[in-house]
């Protein structure tokens, strides 16, 4: 570009033109209205020189002119020659603040009017792109929404950009998309910054406001009603085309709000634009297709802008709350909550409360957790049941007898269930049971040792009743389900054993039976000949005289019976039955025993457990395979006896081939399959693997590889997610069966290999390889890998395999033989823990229809004017070949909860819609709701209606009973059936007039569709039950049925009961929340690492079974509300949207207790108890969130107010001088050998620990001033164990981490063993442990050394003076008993035990010497400083130790010379001025002058001896040892000799000297030198980390400087240490503990919104320190304490604080 060459200046973001107008100047032309003449400018080289010279042509583009950040441009209007410059500033608007300058053209212009120009940067060219073509789409959406509603009306058609708008959208919210957290630290602060230059763009353009126009114009309208208003009813057609149309603009709500997220997310200018409209934003949450997008941008502004947190009110709270009622689990919403609880680490306490209160009360928003018993169940073999047309007697009864109940010091009760269970629907499975109702009675009963509990089934009603010791229980079960068989059923837990009466039928006489029985024998013996030639046996006569040879059996005299008849049978003991004989016998005895029932049903007798001969009732009415196995064996000795006296009799019996008719074993019957496979987390994506199965039986079963997701209601290779071998059928199962080696035989071992690389499965058969017909030995081949492969088998009924998946190399039997030599692994190498499995739990669940269901499909069908939201439920493939046309059973997702009591007794009505409290309401004697209803259904056609209007002043007379009428008084004695709500605060307003007409006789009539049977057929429901909308529905149409939400006159919708927050609107609403769920039959369940051990026996004939389970066994349960079931926590391990949520919910829990909100973390405790943290943080399968979240919670709770008290105290030193101060010295012993971190005694005062026991209820203020206790004990045991467990599983190597990584496995165990340390928790040897685990070489040899220097100094010391002899002594002393009392220390007194400790001592590899990722090297320099500080406190506390010491010495030595100053009578003026200066001289230069001797030259100016002044210059030589600066000696100069023979020799040393060091240099470099101190360590580990790998952590980087700096900055910590240290005396230890514990309660409160609460402990806490003596007795103490300081920020906070929230009380 040349000077002078002509160029137009448009505008990016615009598309306009810069040019002149005659009459308005410098303006922005449109494209249509800008022309050359108006718009043309040129650059020129200055004001003055305008001519330019005629430059000659040259190649190319010649020499530059104007170059870019070099040349100084003016801009000239070319048309009119008048210069681009800005207009001057008024004087009086230049005091108003600064202002922005307007560009205008003049004549003249300024100096300084000159550009500079650049190239204009990719990034800003490409924004302003953007925003040019979003600002005119935006406008365009814009105004035809305004068309629409009418502002700005035309005649032609409004045509809205939909497709447009929505993929610009998307295209803007990925544009302002954050960077990855992966990226490195520089790129990705390089596009953190390129991101936040694009939104301060966007916002100077006016975007943000032009976003936000278009989000009012789509909440213009309320509903879909509200927008028909404007369209009319004369275009019907036309405005229902724009009705739909506006569906889906609300969906683009939802990415305005979400773009808006992006724009602001990070900058804290753009957020502060939402600061100021909070009620508009927290107003739009009502709009359910936006509030997801408004969350994200409300989230922003509360992180971004804490002044927001002021004005923030319980209605705002109340708001975002009701998001989890009308979402679901969105942790996003606990996101947003917790940001009002905390903010730039000032807690709002208001906020806190407030969340409590209107969160945590109701149990049904978030999950909850309980902790219960395992339990297990026992049933005998007796099967009961009935049918149309069944003979079976129909009443039953059992008792059971409670032995005795062992009383278990634990929390949850002992667990006792006893009743009837159905075939059809019971399945027991290990764990804990449902959160069940219990149901309360006037004779409540606690179980003791002998109780008997009866147990009555009536199938002729149905009904199921109980007594207790013959006391009838309230209460009974009826109208169940009679399809199946019942059996008596327990179940229990550890602590309780029961004996299971059941009475076995009386022994009878065979002469008193009944006809009928007197001839059984004979029938029996036909029916076993017709049963033998039937079966296809050759009964033949063998030998004629076989009768002559038979013997009979002469029986003693106990078998004569009274009436003479006495026994006398064949003796059969020769004949012996061959196998196959004994097979017959099996078939005869089960054939034998139905023809018997035949016989017995044919005259009449029915099933009973007991024989009742005079009833014809008898126990052995069941299928021969469900009798006992003593009547069993009973029918098989008899029939062995009579096929033994054929055999006796001379016949030969010869069964027929028993291989063609045999029972094949191992078929499942009734297809019942059980699927088993390895947690999801186990999937394996590379590598090459192997595990084996073993197959017990020979039956249906297969086993192989299964991709994660694999279902449980489907068998292993159906579908194309398992790859599985069936060795039953010698079949290869995927997508289908195909032939695949051979069958397997019992025994046998299947090895399953997986090659991730080859991508291809091979399996084995006792080491050799299966192949396939084409003679391949690969069963799979070109397998997609995608989310990996877990091992996998399922098993038929009765069959039994063990899987072995290599955790025990040494256990799998044919790994090295075709396994190990093709570099394959054990499934489970390196794996510490027993690996979890999952089975296929055959227990029907309800699921969300899923949106990729091959039959079922919903669809959200949105609420118009005339028809309410509805769920359509439709079938996909009705009427194709894949239809599937089975009966569906369907629910709604929520249910209707009913009032925990009835709200008005029988025969009243409830006036809880009128003013007036519901306790003031009289009963009021007129017919119910349901009896209105009932007449009103039931009118004959003689009746005529009356008038409204002239209706009776009284209850209408009960009308005449039709067939179908209920007694009317028998009716009002019963509760109603009703949604009953939970109690609201009413109004005050006057009495009401009781009314006289029943309600509901104007508001409900029935028409043509109310069926009156239905009407009549009403329910009573039990107070507090959930019902759910469900229906039953076999698929008839594509169209099968809708749930719709109810828009009758006069009646709530069904969305009311369901949702609190909708309580009081009356229009329908379908939030995302409610869905349609099917059931499902089978689910995945977690098979649980350990069972209860149960003990069984018999103990008589009559007594029946016992059954105890002696040790108990606990689960942590957690509670779903809605659905009212359980699940085991740790199954969230596969559940991750419970597992985010539940996440969640426990850092809301951390946030509302966060800085010493001890009221909310006592209301904590009672949802999450000391019982469910120690559970959670010790068990080692919890996964890897929730172990986080519950060890952060046991902190916030219980320990975080009394650690940050320590942590204010932490750098100022309160030292009493007491006896154990005195001992205190630098290093153990005389020689420099530094002694472990933190061990040993400690005297700085720290704040005293204080905890309060939970209860929640009582009037004490002071109740909630402490955090809960815990046993800390226990606490600090566990965290003992936990740490040493982890260090010695490995870290990096192991598969298995506790909560699946290295970083879920220790940084929460260090972050409790951080918090314990600064608690003071641990003794020394927990200290010891805990530095073993860091460094066990370092610190274990610096033990030794001490320990060996204590014994030396003990025996062998030296010291200049008696007094410092007898201190060595004293302190050798104390050292061998020290070391004495280590030896002799209990072992039940330490953390660790005797196992651990052998461990221990193989222990290798520290913590610092393992490969850890950030999150843990962050904490361990947090443990670091915390030793750090140890060190520091020490130096002070030995300073302090050594000043009591020399200042007695010194005073001793000055005494010394006094005394002789005194007793001397011969010296001269001029000695005796210089020897009584010192005494002479003020208090701080006679000090001066005895401490000034470090670097004097005349010995003669300092008094003190020798020995004061070795004193401290020993300890100031160990000082700056123990601070790490090593102190070189002065060599000593030797005599040179100058002679000729000296020089010469000098120089013969010299070049040895020179050849020694080539030889050093020749040799390989030392090993680099292995850390000895803490110091050492430190710097060792920190250059080793950042050698290690880049570190992205910028808080990790700033602790490993600091770290760092502190080795080298020992001197200058304990300097600036030393003004805030102080001694005081032991006497006044108590009060000044007193005064640390309130200035620990005001320093806490700084970094608090203050409310009443607050302010009346930081009053309380004040007076306290006014009250103390040491405040006024030691003002330099209170310098130390900066005292002054504290005040002043006191009055600061509560000067500043007149705008903050009063907080309230929490309602527990």
């Amino acid at each position: 570009m040349k000077w002078g060459q002509p160029f137009r200046i448009r505008h990016v973001t615009t598309g306009k033109y810069l040019g002149l107008d005659e009459e308005k100047g410098l303006l922005l032309f449109d494209q249509d209205e800008s022309n050359t003449k108006i718009t043309s400018f040129c650059f020129r080289i200055s004001k003055d020189k305008i001519d330019v010279a005629h430059k000659r042509d040259v190649e190319g583009m010649g020499i530059p002119e104007i170059k870019y950040g070099e040349s100084m441009c003016f801009v000239q209007h070319v048309n009119s020659g008048l210069w681009l410059t800005y207009a001057a500033a008024d004087t009086k608007t230049v005091r108003l603040g600064p202002l922005k300058r307007k560009a205008i053209l003049h004549q003249e212009g300024h100096m300084d009017d000159a550009l500079s120009l650049s190239r204009s940067q990719q990034e800003e060219s490409q924004a302003s792109r953007i925003i040019f073509s979003t600002n005119g789409l935006f406008n365009q959406f814009i105004k035809g929404l305004d068309m629409l509603s009418g502002k700005n009306k035309s005649s032609a058609p409004v045509t809205l950009p939909i497709d447009t708008i929505v993929l610009s959208l998307q295209d803007l919210i990925s544009y302002f998309q954050h960077p990855e957290e992966e990226l490195a630290h520089e790129e990705k602060q390089t596009k953190l910054r390129s991101l936040k230059n694009r939104q301060n763009l966007f916002q100077e353009e006016g975007m943000i406001q032009l976003v936000l126009d278009s989000i009012d114009r789509l909440n213009m309208y309320n509903s879909a009603a509200h927008f028909s208003e404007f369209a009319g009813e004369e275009a019907a057609e036309s405005w229902k085309e724009i009705v739909n149309l506006y569906y889906e603009l609300l969906v683009i709500t939802a990415m305005f709000f979400s773009y808006t997220a992006s724009l602001i997310r990070g900058n804290r200018r753009n957020c502060a634009l939402f600061s100021d409209n909070l009620d508009w934003l927290v107003s739009k949450l009502d709009r359910l297709e936006a509030s997801s997008g408004i969350l994200e941008v409300l989230y922003c502004v509360l992180i971004e802008s804490p002044e927001v947190l002021n004005i923030i009110t319980e209605n705002h709270i109340k708001s975002i709350i009701s998001l989890l009622d009308k979402h679901g689990r969105n942790h996003k919403v606990l996101d947003v909550l917790r940001s009002l609880c905390v903010c730039n680490g000032v807690a709002v306490r208001s906020n806190q409360n407030l969340i409590t209160e209107n969160l945590l009360p109701g149990r049904d928003l978030l999950l909850q957790t309980k902790m219960i018993n395992y339990v297990t169940s026992m049933r005998p073999n007796i099967f009961v049941g009935t049918c149309e047309g069944s003979t079976q007697y129909k009443k039953w009864y059992f008792e059971l007898i409670v032995d005795y109940v062992d009383p278990f010091l634990m929390p949850q009760p002992v667990h006792l269930r006893v009743g009837w269970a159905l075939t059809d629907g019971y399945s027991p499975y290990p764990g804990g049971g449902h959160i069940v109702k219990t149901v309360a009675s006037s004779d409540a009963h606690v179980l003791t040792a002998d109780d008997v509990v009866s147990c009555c089934l009536d199938l002729s009603v149905p009904s199921i009743s109980f007594r207790i010791n013959g006391h009838p229980v309230q209460g009974m079960f009826e109208n169940f389900n009679i399809d199946g068989l019942f059996f008596p059923v327990v179940s229990f837990s550890a602590g309780i054993r029961d004996d299971n009466k059941k009475l076995h039928p009386c022994l009878v006489e065979f002469n008193k039976l009944p006809e009928a029985e007197r001839n059984y024998n004979l029938q029996m013996s036909g029916e076993t000949l017709k049963t033998l030639l039937a079966l296809g046996c050759h009964v033949g006569m063998a030998d004629e005289k076989a009768e002559e040879n038979l013997k009979k059996i002469k029986l003693a005299k106990s078998y004569l019976m009274s009436n003479g008849y006495k026994p006398a049978p064949l003796d059969l003991s020769h004949i012996k039955l061959t196998p196959a004989q004994n097979t017959l016998v099996d078939k005869l005895a089960e054939n034998g025993h139905n023809v018997w029932a035949r016989d017995r049903i044919r005259q009449g007798w029915t099933y009973s457990i007991l024989q009742d001969i005079g009833n014809k009732r008898n126990p052995r009415l069941v299928p021969y395979n469900l009798l006992d196995e003593r009547t069993k064996k009973t029918n098989r000795d008899s029939l062995n006896e009579a096929v033994r006296t054929l055999i006796g009799y001379g016949y030969n019996i010869e069964p027929p081939d028993q291989e063609a008719t045999a029972h094949v074993p191992g078929i499942s019957r009734n297809g019942k399959v059980r699927l088993f496979r390895a947690e999801k987390s186990y999937a394996v994506k590379s590598g090459k693997w192997y595990f084996e199965f073993e197959a017990v039986t020979v039956g249906e079963m297969r086993v192989g590889w299964a991709r994660p997701e694999c279902r449980p209601d489907l068998p292993l290779g159906a579908d194309d997610l398992a790859f599985v071998f069936n060795g039953f059928k010698g079949q290869r199962w995927h997508v289908g069966s195909e032939p695949f080696g051979r069958t397997w035989q019992s025994g046998d071992v299947v090895g399953c290999m997986i090659d991730l690389h080859e991508m291809n499965i091979m399996f084995t058969l006792n080491g050799e390889m299966l192949i396939r017909d084409s003679g391949s030995e690969l069963a799979f081949k070109d397998i997609e890998i995608g989310d990996g492969f877990v091992p996998v088998c399922s098993l038929g009924l009765s069959q039994v395999g063990r899987i072995n998946l290599g955790q025990d190399v040494s256990s799998l039997r044919y790994f090295t033989i075709c396994g190990l030599q093709e570099g394959f692994e054990p499934f489970a190498v390196n794996m510490k823990r027993p690996i979890t499995m999952w089975f296929s739990k055959s227990l029907p669940q309800f699921v969300p229809v899923p949106t990729d269901h091959s039959h079922v499909e919903v669809t959200r069908i949105d609420g118009t004017v005339d028809s309410p939201p509805c769920l359509k439920v439709s079938h996909k493939t009705f009427g194709s070949q894949n239809s599937n046309t089975d009966m569906l059973f369907l629910r709604l997702s929520l249910p209707v909860e009913f009032h925990d009591t009835f709200k008005c007794t029988p025969g009243t009505t409830p006036l809880t819609r009128m003013t007036i409290p519901e306790e003031e309401v009289e009963d009021i004697d007129v017919d119910s709701e349901f009896e209105v209803l009932r007449k009103s259904a039931s009118r004959t056609p003689t009746e005529t209606p009356t008038n409204e209007k002239d209706a009776p002043k009284e209850a209408p007379k009960e009308l005449a009973k039709t067939e179908n009428d209920k007694d009317s008084s028998s009716e009002k004695s019963k509760p109603k059936s009703r949604f009953l709500f939970k109690k609201k605060p009413a109004f005050i307003a006057p009495p009401p007039v009781i009314p006289t007409v029943p309600r509901l006789m104007e508001d409900v009539v029935p028409d043509d569709r109310d069926d009156p049977e239905i009407i009549l057929n009403t329910t009573t429901v039990e107070p507090s039950k959930k019902l759910f909308p469900a229906v039953f529905v076999q698929p008839s149409s594509q169209n099968m049925f809708q749930f719709e939400l109810g828009k009758l006159k006069n009646i709530m919708p069904i969305s009311a009961a369901m949702f609190k927050s909708e309580r009081k609107n009356t229009i329908p609403q379908c939030p995302p929340r409610l869905d349609v769920q099917m059931i499902t039959p089978v689910v995945w369940s977690r098979v649980p690492n350990d069972f209860l051990k149960a003990e069984t026996a018999r103990i008589s004939e009559r007594h029946g079974w016992m059954v105890e389970c002696s040790e108990p066994l606990v689960m942590m349960a957690l509670h779903i509300p809605e659905e009212n079931r359980c699940i085991d926590i740790l199954e969230l391990s596969e559940h991750k949207d419970l597992l985010q949520f539940h996440y969640h919910t426990l850092l809301l829990y951390c946030a509302v207790c966060a800085l010493g909100n001890n009221r909310v973390a006592h209301a904590i405790c009672s949802h999450v108890d000391e019982f469910q943290l120690l559970y959670t943080i010790e068990n080692t399968y919890i996964p890897g969130l929730l172990r986080s979240g519950y060890y952060d919670l046991l902190i916030s709770v219980h320990l975080e107010s009394a650690k940050r008290s320590r942590l204010m105290m932490n750098n100022e030193f309160i030292v009493p001088m007491t006896e154990e101060t005195k001992q205190i010295t630098l290093f153990p012993g005389e020689s420099k050998v530094y002694g472990l971190p933190g061990v040993g005694v400690t005297t700085c005062l720290r704040p005293p620990l204080h905890f309060a026991s939970l209860s929640f209820v009582g009037t004490s203020n002071d109740r909630y001033q402490f955090s809960p206790e815990i046993p800390l004990d226990i606490l600090k045991n566990k965290a003992i164990n936990m740490l040493t467990e982890a260090v010695q599983d490995g870290g990096q190597h192991t598969r298995d981490p506790v909560g699946g990584s290295v970083e879920f496995q220790f940084v929460p165990v260090l972050k409790l063993v951080s918090t314990l340390l600064i608690m003071g928790i641990f003794d020394d040897e927990d200290v010891k442990h805990i530095l073993k685990m860091i460094e066990p070489n370092v610190f274990a040899e610096v033990k030794e050394e001490v320990e060996k220097i204590e014994d030396e100094s003990a025996k062998d010391e030296e010291v200049p003076t008696a007094e410092e002899e007898g201190e060595a002594e004293e302190a050798g002393e104390k050292g061998e008993k020290d070391e004495h009392e280590e030896v002799e220390e209990p072992k039940e007194d330490r953390s660790v035990e005797e196992g651990e400790e052998t461990k221990e001592e193989e222990l290798e590899e520290g913590l610092l010497q393992m490969k850890l990722p950030e999150s843990v090297k962050l904490q361990m320099c947090k443990l670091l400083q915390f030793f750090c500080d140890c060190e520091l406190r020490h130096r002070v506390e030995s300073i302090a130790s050594l000043a009591d010491k020399f200042i007695n010495n010194m005073q001793t030595d000055q005494r010394e010379r006094y005394r002789e100053l005194m007793f001397s009578f011969n010296m001269s003026a001029a000695e005796t001025a210089r020897k009584t200066r010192e005494f002479r001289s003020p208090p701080q230069e006679q000090i001066n002058m005895l401490m000034n001797f470090k670097l004097e030259t005349d010995e003669e100016e300092c008094p003190l001896s020798d020995n004061v002044k070795d004193v401290l210059l020993n300890f100031h030589s160990k000082l700056l040892t123990h601070c790490g600066i090593q102190i070189e000696e002065e060599e000593e100069e030797e005599e040179t000799d100058t002679s000729l023979k000296g020089r010469f020799l000098n120089l013969v040393e010299k070049v040895k000297g020179l050849r020694k060091k080539k030889e050093v240099e020749d040799t390989p470099a030392e090993e680099e030198k292995i850390p000895s101190t803490l110091q050492e360590l430190i710097s060792h580990t920190v250059v080793h980390w950042a050698q290690e790998a880049y570190i992205q952590n910028p808080e990790l980087v700033r602790l490993m400087f600091s770290l760092l700096h502190r080795q080298y900055d020992g001197v200058g910590e304990l300097i600036r240490a030393m003004p805030k240290a102080y001694v005081i005396n032991a006497t006044s230890v108590e009060d000044t503990m007193n005064l640390l514990e309130c200035l620990g309660q005001i320093r806490s409160l700084l970094i608090v919104q203050m409310g009443p609460e607050e302010e009346r402990l930081m009053i309380q806490s004040i007076g306290n320190i006014m009250n103390n003596k040491v405040f006024y007795q030691h003002p330099n103490l209170m310098r130390a304490l900066g005292m002054h300081e504290t005040v002043m920020e006191v009055m600061v906070n509560v000067l500043g604080g007149g705008d903050s929230k009063v907080s309230t009380r929490i309602k527990l």
